[in-house]
């Protein structure tokens, strides 16, 4: 949340994400986030299209059954489209099935059916379990991000500015 988020949850009384701020670059990942959170904890409020994030600069309380968590690390395989394979083994090894057998692994230009495979591929970021110890963190370190499509003030507890070392 960053400070016009902050303003707005407390002088509207609830912080609701909107399509104009998505980075363009990001605009896929954030649609197929959309779509497993329709999965995972239900569909989207209406007048309400976008995913919130929250990290650790807000303190919140939300029932369970409302927030969808995930592994940041793994969550840039979906913002950077490409393939999460359980092993660097295994993902060099589609990487190179990709050139040989479509010339390129940009997602966009990959037939249907591929782009499918690497979107099943990231589903593995809801598996806060999953681990490759050269592609991602274990459990105890890994960094947690929660996903839910609104917040209300009454439901934070803390908000802590965010400070880059």
């Amino acid at each position: 949340m960053d400070e016009q988020g902050w303003h707005e949850l407390r002088t509207q009384g609830t912080l609701k994400a909107a399509k104009h701020l998505v980075d363009q670059d990001f605009l896929s990942g954030y649609e197929w986030m959309r779509i497993q959170m329709n999965k995972h904890i239900g569909s989207v409020t209406p007048g309400n299209p976008y995913p919130l994030w929250a990290w650790y600069q807000a303190k919140f309380e939300k029932d369970r059954s409302e927030v969808l968590l995930s592994d940041f690390e793994l969550w840039h395989f979906v913002l950077n489209q490409s393939f999460l394979a359980k092993s660097m083994y295994k993902f060099n090894q589609f990487e190179k099935r990709l050139y040989r057998g479509f010339g390129t692994s940009n997602f966009s230009k990959l037939p249907l059916a591929v782009q499918n495979e690497i979107k099943e591929s990231w589903e593995k970021i809801f598996d806060l379990n999953f681990h490759a110890k050269d592609i991602d963190s274990p459990r105890a370190n890994k960094q947690i991000q929660a996903t839910f499509w609104e917040l209300n003030m009454n439901e934070v507890i803390q908000v802590d500015r965010f400070t880059a070392r």
